[in-house]
């Protein structure tokens, strides 16, 4: 460990402390001073866009959206959603301006069998990678014609 608080004299005595300071944090540096693998890039290249839902269609409303990132080797990412407005994984709902509610979710399959939530999904890792996002509204639900949206964070973690 090098410590230089004491008072240096002359211009010589200085560099003799610094050298062997500057020496200790070359054999200790490389362990902490190489890039740590992250992810970089990380992008929604396309939201999730139901359109148009009609209450009485009797058929589920599903859309897709894109995540992009790039992790390099030998990062290991995985992709969490939030809540949105219900802060709740399991019961995501989209927002009017009036503040009625339009039940919806995200998942990681086209079925809409499993919600994506806030447990860390493991991802493939590389450079120019992405994840499609699957989104689902349940059929039969009355609500007022309007705009209809929902805040969703996309965390990745490394």
């Amino acid at each position: 460990m090098c410590a230089i608080s004491r008072a240096v004299t002359t211009p010589t005595h200085g560099r003799r402390v610094l050298a062997p300071c500057l020496a200790a944090w070359l054999l200790v540096a490389p362990a902490s001073t190489d890039a740590a693998p992250s992810c970089r890039n990380l992008g929604v290249a396309r939201p999730v866009a139901f359109g148009t839902y009609s209450p009485f269609s009797g058929a589920t409303l599903s859309a897709t959206g894109l995540v992009t990132y790039d992790c390099p080797p030998p990062t290991a990412p995985a992709i969490s959603l939030s809540g949105g407005n219900s802060g709740a994984p399991s019961a995501r709902y989209m927002v009017s301006a009036l503040g009625d509610h339009l039940a919806y979710n995200l998942y990681t399959d086209a079925a809409c069998r499993t919600v994506w939530g806030t447990v860390p999904l493991p991802v493939p890792g590389g450079n120019g990678q992405s994840v499609t996002i699957y989104g689902c509204v349940p059929a039969w639900q009355v609500v007022a014609a309007g705009t209809y949206a929902d805040t969703i964070w996309v965390t990745i973690n490394f």
